[in-house]
């Protein structure tokens, strides 16, 4: 896909990054928070098009820094665990001792 196209596409599909993200932290060992995600065993179900319901149900546009949250910081990313929520909150969901890392 051309750059530019693919930069429009992306502008249109802004769950996408967030998705992709979250599968990479999960799938690829050689990031720098694997250990964090698959390599504790948290496996990535979303598909994509869940990513976007997941968008819109939760208003994610609305929010300054949107996040992909795991409800269930134990639990794998799928449709049942997974919102959209600020970026802050998701940190301080991590800093409060919620997250076993």
């Amino acid at each position: 896909m051309h750059d530019t196209k693919q930069n429009r596409w992306r502008a249109r599909n802004p769950w996408f990054n967030h998705w992709q993200k979250a599968r990479i932290r999960c799938q690829n060992p050689k990031h720098t928070f694997y250990h964090r995600y698959g390599g504790r065993g948290i496996e990535f179900h979303l598909t994509l098009n869940e990513a976007r319901y997941l968008w819109e149900r939760d208003g994610a546009w609305q929010l300054k820094q949107p996040s992909l949250d795991r409800v269930n910081p134990a639990g794998h990313y799928n449709l049942c665990n997974c919102q959209f929520i600020e970026l802050r909150a998701n940190k301080l969901k991590m800093l409060h001792g919620k997250v076993n890392q």
